[in-house]
């Protein structure tokens, strides 16, 4: 509903004369903007404002002829609109029901990616420590080949006294020698010396320990190894089991078997660990000589 308050004076110059132009106030009860206040200036004294209904807007129209008002103000003088007045239409929102159900479908949605991604990172993870592992045992075993294959090498052939072996005998070590820079003695004392290789298998910490001469400090070689073993063989395939025998060794067998850094929660044997196991056997072409 809108209210008419006293009219208030308004004069405007134009083509030399001075006109009246009526200042109307009014008040809107029923309007969509908040019962605010507007002024509506005509040119024509009998001005009117009428609500109009049509397709759920309205409009400030003169009362006769029905011709729209030139433009309404705000209390303070500042232009509002200069168009008809639009009502604000409805608008319907979603009800509770339609959100829970699309919260619903929205967290079923979000779970099967979750689950998924879970499940990818976990097989990722996996793989990536598998190949870490074998990567660990293989370098390792083909260290340990490469200086079993260089065992007694004597080019003056004077390094190697008698009950001097290139492979001795020992349940608790491997133990390789050789005249690496051909002067015809063995360094098997100082430290770093690649004439006298020591590999050990240190249980407790589960790793393999590799020693430069007996003077040296053991170092780290694999970790996460949970068995190492080595066999010696004699020319007929005999097995060789003591140091009295050592110079019988002809044949040289490793075996290691490591686990992952890590255990695997689909994995469901050995408490998730996966495991690998490598082996060779080494026939040292010096100590057939």
């Amino acid at each position: 509903m809108l209210r008419r308050e006293p009219p208030r004076g308004l004069f405007k110059r134009g083509y030399g004369t001075v006109r009246r132009i009526e200042q109307l106030y009014y008040r809107c009860d029923e309007c969509h903007i908040g019962g605010s206040f507007f002024y509506a200036h005509s040119n024509d004294r009998r001005v009117g404002i009428q609500h109009k209904n049509a397709h759920g807007g309205g409009e400030l129209v003169r009362r006769r002829g029905g011709h729209k008002v030139h433009y309404i103000e705000n209390r303070t003088g500042g232009d509002m609109i200069k168009k008809p007045l639009q009502f604000i239409k409805r608008v319907n929102g979603f009800t509770l029901i339609e959100l829970m159900v699309s919260m619903a479908i929205g967290l079923v949605i979000l779970s099967a990616i979750a689950g998924t991604f879970t499940v990818q990172t976990r097989q990722n993870s996996a793989e990536e420590q598998l190949g870490q592992m074998q990567q660990n045992v293989r370098g390792a075993l083909d260290l340990m080949i490469r200086e079993i294959q260089m065992a007694k090498y004597d080019p003056e052939a004077t390094a190697f006294p008698t009950g001097t072996y290139g492979v001795t005998y020992s349940a608790s070590q491997l133990q390789i020698r050789s005249d690496i820079d051909g002067n015809g003695t063995l360094d098997s004392a100082s430290s770093g010396s690649v004439e006298n290789i020591i590999y050990v298998y240190d249980s407790a910490n589960l790793r393999i320990t590799r020693q430069l001469g007996t003077g040296g400090t053991a170092q780290i070689l694999a970790d996460n190894v949970t068995a190492f073993t080595f066999n010696y063989y004699d020319a007929n395939g005999s097995a060789v089991t003591s140091s009295a025998s050592s110079g019988n060794i002809r044949k040289v067998t490793l075996s290691i078997t490591a686990k992952t850094a890590r255990p695997d929660p689909s994995y469901p044997s050995n408490g998730g660990y996966r495991t690998y196991q490598i082996s060779a056997d080494v026939t040292p072409p010096n100590m057939a000589l």
